[in-house]
């Protein structure tokens, strides 16, 4: 990477003093999470601390070798992830690693951004977000979105838990994208991974897609971000749905049958009957049109994120948005994960 684009990061050991535990960012995050106090420079952060420990291992020597292995993975991920710079990013802002005690237990730190506490899909559930807000929510999604794509990052767990939103005095909302451990430079062969995100938020080549080093050149780094573009066409859907995004199962004349509302059936929707999350048809035509093209079964069909920015939906004037209606379902199942 360019040492031009991202500015230099220190890893000297930095003291903190825990001020709270946040077990409501813990549920979201995972790790144990902290509010805390710097030391250094007496501004409050959230830290996050993971445990490193080879407790399989058969012996010191082993031991140390897996916790080695499992840091410098560490390491090589939250390098690119404390350079990201952007104002819908949530900041990490730095990261260091200290051995505990003779138990020979490491502890990987990382001083993240404090922010506010609401993610998209809290705010989504419990406010009545009229059109404009919700235009200029998601397009600082697709903002902070197209900044990872344009440094060759896929986040590959977009959704709304993963998304914290705080309200501005202007009635609009600032918002930030989080989650940003799982995110890769997708031109390392490790870039590809089907065990994270909500099986929700999952594109269709995600359940059965051939592992990148078996695909052409080139093709592995395209479909990594054909995945958040998948992610991001439901995370509109969660928005204007109130909820997680909705799957049906169809009979045989396409009449919807029942709600999918298990890995098993959104599976049977997405892989055996071809299906995607349903869209209302109430939406406005523009937006159905946004997330018709995010939701395109063929990866390499999607639009790039970059191109979405100039999508109708989210330039649209604000008197013209103004007018739309959006629709909102709400079910007893889409409060609960």
């Amino acid at each position: 990477m360019d040492s031009k684009i991202f500015p230099d990061i220190t890893t000297s050991h930095i003291r903190i003093i825990n001020l709270e535990h946040w077990a409501w960012w813990a549920s979201h995050f995972h790790g144990r999470i902290h509010k805390a106090l710097r030391t250094d420079t007496g501004e409050v952060v959230v830290v996050k601390t993971i445990n490193v420990n080879g407790k399989d291992a058969a012996s010191w020597k082993d031991e140390d070798e897996i916790c080695s292995r499992q840091l410098d993975t560490l390491k090589s991920n939250f390098d690119w992830i404390t350079r990201l710079r952007h104002p819908n990013l949530l900041r990490h802002m730095h990261y260091q690693e200290q051995m505990k005690g003779q138990q020979r237990l490491y502890r990987f730190e990382i001083f993240i951004e404090l922010f506010g506490r609401d993610t998209l899909h809290d705010t989504a559930c419990s406010v009545e977000l009229t059109p404009l807000q919700t235009q200029h929510m998601m397009r600082q999604v697709v903002d902070g979105l197209a900044y990872l794509h344009e440094h060759r990052c896929a986040h590959r767990d977009l959704r709304g838990c993963n998304i914290l939103v705080a309200p501005t005095r202007t009635g609009t909302y600032l918002v930030k994208i989080a989650g940003l451990g799982n995110i890769k430079d997708v031109t390392h062969k490790w870039s590809y991974r089907r065990d994270y995100s909500y099986y929700r938020f999952f594109a269709p080549e995600r359940f059965s897609d051939t592992p990148p080093q078996y695909q052409p050149p080139g093709l592995a780094s395209r479909r990594s971000f054909c995945l958040d573009v998948w992610s991001l066409g439901c995370v509109v859907l969660e928005v204007v749905n109130r909820g997680w995004p909705e799957f049906y199962v169809t009979g045989d004349q396409g009449q919807r049958v029942k709600k999918a509302t298990n890995l098993f059936g959104i599976m049977c929707v997405i892989i055996t009957q071809e299906g995607s999350p349903h869209i209302p048809d109430a939406l406005p035509e523009t937006v159905r049109s946004f997330v018709k093209s995010c939701l395109e079964r063929e990866p390499t069909n999607r639009p790039l994120v970059t191109d979405l920015k100039g999508h109708e939906f989210l330039i649209a004037p604000q008197d013209v948005v103004a007018k739309w209606v959006l629709p909102r379902s709400v079910t007893e199942h889409d409060f609960v994960q």
